[in-house]
């Protein structure tokens, strides 16, 4: 990539970030929990049951950090610690159906969202844009695996 690119990516960067940033912000504040709590929905989600370990590593937090969230979560009834079947000595997290149910509603609002962001773009743009966060977004995913493998060495 040339410097003018980077000098171009330095400039749009930030208002992308902060575009979505809010965008994540209003859908976390429906609910009574943070941004933070938010993302820890969404992983258990995705991913499904975890360990207190992969998912503080997931999200980059302090053991600490993961575990005060986890119990918060666990006050309003939106995670549970479970015993594996297979492994009795190991706990992973996993959402309540209620959690559950107001991740699907919080999809259903970010889908209307999306609408909206995408309904002033044509066909043809949608595709690329499409297109390239797909390609940014397994780029950073490649990425974040490198990092925190390097960061476990």
């Amino acid at each position: 990539m040339t410097d003018q690119n980077i000098e171009r990516l330095a400039k749009i960067f930030p208002g992308i970030m902060h575009f979505f940033h809010n965008i994540a912000g209003q859908v976390s504040r429906v609910g009574e929990f943070t941004l933070a709590q938010y993302r820890v929905l969404m992983l258990l989600f995705t991913r499904g049951a975890l360990n207190i370990n992969a998912l503080k590593d997931e999200l980059r937090i302090a053991q600490s950090s993961a575990s005060g969230m986890i119990d918060r979560l666990m006050a309003q009834d939106l995670v549970i610690r479970e015993k594996l079947p297979s492994d009795r000595r190991v706990t992973v997290l996993k959402l309540t159906p209620k959690a559950e149910k107001i991740i699907k509603t919080r999809m259903q609002m970010m889908t209307e969202v999306y609408r909206k962001i995408l309904q002033d773009f044509s066909s043809e743009e949608g595709a690329i844009l499409l297109d390239s966060l797909e390609k940014i977004s397994e780029i950073l995913q490649q990425k974040n695996q490198i990092i925190n493998h390097q960061e476990k060495e």
